[in-house]
């Protein structure tokens, strides 16, 4: 998945300088029940339930517009019920990595808050093109929109000094992120957020949008999940910068993840992209509300400094 040079190199400048955070022990039993043929609604349930922030925060999300439930969801059970076992699970993974990495200084060089804003948006827009798409991700594009980028925040935490470079070089030579990481350090941070989805033990193909979110022709699988994270990252940032739904649909047609998408899915020549660019901003208002929510569920009567 990762190219063994990259994979390398990455050991021996961001894992060897020190530990970085693992994922919850919930994440990985519910991983392990879902994936277990055998286990039962009520255990994956009372694995929720021992985390009760988590718990509570999950059940909040649900009841949110993120989800739109056209009733109150009170329990955790009815939740699995309704979303599935594999959507909850999503859900835990999503605010699971939220928890470990939303707490940051901002600085001039790198806004935590804008991050996670960026990053839920990416998320959002990916759950809407799987709806239009008919695509059966169960949650998966969402993870993949909310992590494609978590690379950044190792980068930036593990070798801050020579990032901040790099920043400031991508700012005053107007070129790409990704490829000024290349050329700095070998490697560029959807290699390092690959890097640290394999030590999470994250299904394959979520790694491979991870990697491959700013060059999704070189995946040789996962084609659709890997192009529907790309997608919903460069419209996020299409999103921000251009208002002029016209131009952003142009944008959207010209990307070479949608050129690896209609090879890959049945449908996607009708949508109308400028109709759906015009929606875009209600997953701007969802994904907003999910960062409020999850931040505030979280953070409240957590102990994580």
């Amino acid at each position: 998945m990762i190219p063994e040079t990259q994979h390398k190199l990455i050991e021996d400048k961001v894992g060897a300088i020190g530990s970085l955070p693992t994922l919850p022990d919930v994440v990985l039993k519910i991983t392990e029940l879902v994936n277990d043929p055998n286990s039962s609604m009520r255990q994956i349930e009372s694995v929720i339930a021992v985390d009760p922030v988590l718990s509570s925060t999950v059940l909040k999300v649900v009841n949110s517009s993120f989800y739109g439930m056209a009733q109150e969801i009170s329990a955790l059970r009815l939740a699995l019920v309704i979303l599935g076992i594999t959507e909850i699970k999503n859900l835990v993974l999503s605010l699971s990595v939220f928890r470990l990495f939303s707490r940051g200084t901002v600085t001039a060089d790198f806004n935590i808050k804008e991050f996670w804003h960026h990053s839920a948006t990416a998320g959002q827009i990916a759950r809407s093109l799987s709806n239009k798409l008919n695509l059966q991700f169960a949650g998966e594009e969402f993870v993949g929109g909310l992590i494609h980028d978590i690379g950044k925040i190792v980068l930036f935490k593990v070798l801050r000094n020579e990032y901040t470079e790099v920043l400031h070089r991508v700012k005053a030579e107007k070129i790409q992120l990704h490829e000024a990481e290349l050329e700095t350090f070998g490697f560029h941070h959807g290699h390092v957020g690959g890097w640290l989805g394999k030590k999470w033990h994250l299904p394959k193909k979520l790694i491979a949008a991870i990697v491959y979110h700013n060059n999704p022709t070189d995946t040789e699988e996962h084609h659709q999940l890997v192009g529907v994270v790309s997608l919903a990252s460069a419209l996020t940032h299409a999103a921000g910068v251009n208002t002029d739904t016209s131009m952003q649909a142009l944008f959207i047609r010209e990307h070479p993840a949608l050129q690896m998408l209609l090879e890959n899915t049945i449908g996607l020549d009708s949508i109308d992209w400028e109709r759906f660019t015009l929606e875009l901003g209600t997953d701007v208002q969802k994904s907003v509300e999910f960062v409020s929510l999850s931040q505030e569920s979280l953070w409240k009567n957590s102990k994580q400094p």
